[in-house]
């Protein structure tokens, strides 16, 4: 493991409490607040198709953060953790690399980028989970006490859909 390595695990140790929202984003006391818990509904679904956590997390997280924003949920929180990782030298170097543009970018896309760069899935079709999949994901998603705490509260069939048609990826 380099040191570039230990350092990009040391920040995804330190704010996976953010994700789940019971953390801090930094030593100064701000509360991170993004509370994406859709991506958790969902994580829990996938897991019978022989998709982990980690993977999951990584498919779902920037789509989540994209539809709450579009919504207008939690858009301070999502700001907050953007300024945050956007000031850390070497997520800079990842988006410059990636040829993102900060000034326009939003955290759904600078998630993407890193992601990206550490080589995880970002599709469904990435883990080998076609479209024929989708109706039962929301389905089964909507049964999970997630769903009512994301940001936007996910109710019918169709919000979740929504998030879905953006990682699904390309098909085979």
């Amino acid at each position: 493991m380099t040191e570039r390595d230990r350092h990009g695990c040391t920040r995804c140790q330190c704010g996976s409490p953010c994700y789940f929202g019971s953390g801090k984003l930094d030593g100064r006391g701000e509360v991170c607040g993004t509370c994406t818990w859709a991506s958790g509904m969902v994580l829990d679904k996938l897991g019978p198709l022989g998709v982990g956590h980690g993977e999951t997390s990584c498919i779902l997280l920037p789509a989540v953060c994209k539809y709450n924003a579009s919504k207008n949920a939690n858009n301070d929180s999502q700001q907050r953790v953007l300024g945050f990782l956007t000031s850390d030298p070497i997520v800079s170097e990842v988006l410059e690399t990636r040829q993102v543009d900060v000034a326009n970018a939003d955290l759904g896309d600078v998630l993407d980028a890193i992601i990206r760069e550490l080589g995880l899935p970002r599709s469904l079709a990435d883990v080998g989970v076609g479209r024929d999949k989708l109706d039962q994901l929301a389905v089964n998603s909507l049964k999970d006490r997630c769903c009512v705490t994301n940001p936007v509260p996910l109710k019918e069939k169709e919000q979740v859909f929504e998030i879905l048609e953006m990682v699904v990826g390309p098909q085979a």
